[in-house]
């Protein structure tokens, strides 16, 4: 009986799942090459086909404090962006000591080395032309490969208190990520006593063209229930996806509190819901096939994109809207169990992290059929 139980689950298996870096590790892009990045204990690191390249992380020498490189996309020629800095303890109060870095052919390049350590420096995204986005000093920014670069102005008004924040960008160059929005007077108040931060706005997810040098924003809006919400990945074929929150932290790109995933599509912001009832549930990765990835579970917090929670949350995958544990999808005794997955590729290859046997490691996941 057992072993007709083992044969039935096999036969449901969709994937493979190949670790890769060395514990403890987090794989968070893929590009269309099946070329992978993420980070491996305290630095960044590129996996191609079994071969590992390393990134060690520069020290500031006059920080004193954990020091790591991180990469957090990757685009088709193979370069990779992320950063390099200090997460702690500055981290606590809403502030790092970061610099933006490129990543390619083992070498680690700053994108400007008058900012190394000055403060809150990150790329975040690159598409095929070397276009990159991220965040500088509470600005989002779109930096081209010829050095010119245009500040993300923040839909809300006030002259402090705010920002923005570019998470992702495609190859027609629409760029998506979040900025904090102006609100009517009593919701003002509301967000200053309530759950945001003092002086905090809420903050919604965006979707930005630049055509002729100008800006072109649109407010993607929020779901019902969540006053918050933050675009993490952009499909080519313009589906965004993201999470919300209830509340936001000191540092304003946070965005906190219990999450429902979303997806917006021509111009409809959807909830994607959760595995068990009220948990919550994020949205890191989708691809023109309408697969979304992401992760679910009981965690109320987000530390920097990620969950953060000793109660483990569980990889998953929506296809159509429909949610699925990918821990269901993989065969059976794999020792394997499958946290989050950040990103998926044109062909449905899928990177995460998760538990094996006990270590915390980055996978690949790769269909069987």
């Amino acid at each position: 009986m057992h072993f007709l139980v083992s044969a039935v689950l096999a036969l449901l298996a969709l994937y493979r799942v190949i670790p890769i870096a060395d514990a403890p590790s987090r794989a968070v892009a893929i590009n269309r090459a099946g070329v992978v990045a993420g980070q491996s204990r305290d630095g960044a690191f590129t996996w191609a086909d079994g071969r590992v390249t390393r990134y060690a992380p520069k020290k500031f020498f006059y920080l004193d404090g954990r020091y790591t490189s991180v990469a957090t996309a990757i685009n088709l020629p193979g370069v990779a962006v992320g950063s390099d800095g200090s997460y702690e303890p500055l981290v606590m109060s809403g502030l790092e000591l970061a610099t933006a870095v490129l990543f390619q052919n083992g070498k680690m390049t700053f994108l400007d080395s008058s900012k190394e350590g000055t403060g809150t420096f990150e790329a975040d995204g690159i598409n095929d032309s070397g276009v990159i986005v991220g965040e500088d000093q509470y600005r989002g920014f779109v930096r081209y490969p010829d050095g010119r670069e245009i500040i993300v102005r923040p839909l809300s008004t006030r002259t402090e208190w705010n920002g923005t924040r570019a998470s992702a960008i495609d190859n027609e160059g629409n760029v998506v990520g979040a900025t904090t929005i102006d609100v009517p007077w009593r919701l003002d108040v509301y967000a200053q006593r309530g759950p945001h931060s003092i002086g905090g706005l809420p903050i919604h997810a965006f979707w930005l063209r630049i055509e002729s040098g100008k800006q072109h924003m649109t407010d993607l809006g929020s779901i019902r229930g969540f006053l918050d919400t933050y675009a993490t990945a952009i499909a080519e074929d313009q589906t965004i996806v993201g999470y919300s929150g209830t509340k936001s932290g000191p540092k304003w790109s946070l965005v906190r509190g219990v999450s429902h995933a979303w997806v917006w599509q021509h111009g409809t912001m959807s909830d994607l819901g959760m595995l068990l009832h009220g948990d919550s549930s994020w949205a890191y990765g989708a691809n023109d096939r309408g697969e979304v990835v992401g992760c679910s579970g009981a965690s109320d917090e987000h530390w920097l994109g990620m969950p953060y929670t000793d109660r483990p949350t569980r990889a998953v995958i929506w296809r159509n809207k429909r949610i699925a544990d990918l821990n269901d999808l993989i065969p059976a005794g794999s020792g394997w169990r499958l946290l989050c997955a950040y990103a998926i590729n044109r062909d449905g290859w899928i990177v995460g992290d998760g538990n094996y046997k006990g270590s915390h490691q980055a996978f690949l996941l790769k269909p069987l059929r």
